[in-house]
């Protein structure tokens, strides 16, 4: 994947394994790709390592789960995560087959 941003999002479902609903870390490639983490809310930085558009009104990236930090499930699940203005919203959702087609 090479370098890549985390997004810590709040889990749209419990963690298969153990149940743990505490917020999961999505990796994601948009942005100044540094090992930046991101909460909803917060602008994207760029500059360098950019992957993507600035500035875009909305723009969407997948967003790749890391395993579950209770009991290390790894779920394999993406995600498609979406940003207006630059900015990480809360609309992040489950991404379907033609979202990874569309957005890889």
């Amino acid at each position: 994947m090479g370098a890549f941003n985390t997004a810590v999002v709040p889990r749209l479902h419990g963690c298969l394994g153990c149940g743990d609903e505490e917020p999961m870390t999505l990796q994601f490639h948009f942005g100044h790709a540094w090992q930046d983490t991101y909460r909803i809310g917060e602008r994207l930085r760029w500059g360098g390592n950019d992957k993507g558009t600035p500035g875009q009104e909305r723009a969407e990236a997948i967003g790749y789960q890391e395993p579950c930090a209770t009991c290390g499930l790894d779920e394999d699940r993406e995600y498609v995560l979406v940003f207006e203005h630059d900015v990480l919203t809360g609309g992040y959702r489950y991404a379907l087959p033609e979202d990874l087609v569309r957005l890889e």
